[in-house]
């Protein structure tokens, strides 16, 4: 995935945009490096958050939306 991907994107499905990631990486991985990459550093406390099924990780002001099978209705 390209950093111009997101630019070029007409409709957003996140469903695509997880699949692809959990191809190289698992979900810790990419969670770790996108707290990392946000300044919360390597090891922060990390509260998952129920959306009606769909798992859901905060820290502070930060909401992360990783596993596919997220959608409108939740």
């Amino acid at each position: 995935m390209s950093e111009n991907t997101i630019d070029q994107l007409k409709e957003f499905d996140p469903n695509l945009i997880a699949s692809e990631l959990e191809v190289d990486f698992d979900k810790e991985t990419i969670l770790t490096t996108w707290i990392n990459r946000d300044g919360k550093g390597l090891n922060p406390s990390i509260n998952e958050i129920d959306f009606d099924g769909y798992t859901g990780y905060s820290i502070k002001e930060y909401l992360y939306l990783i596993d596919s099978g997220f959608s409108q209705k939740i």
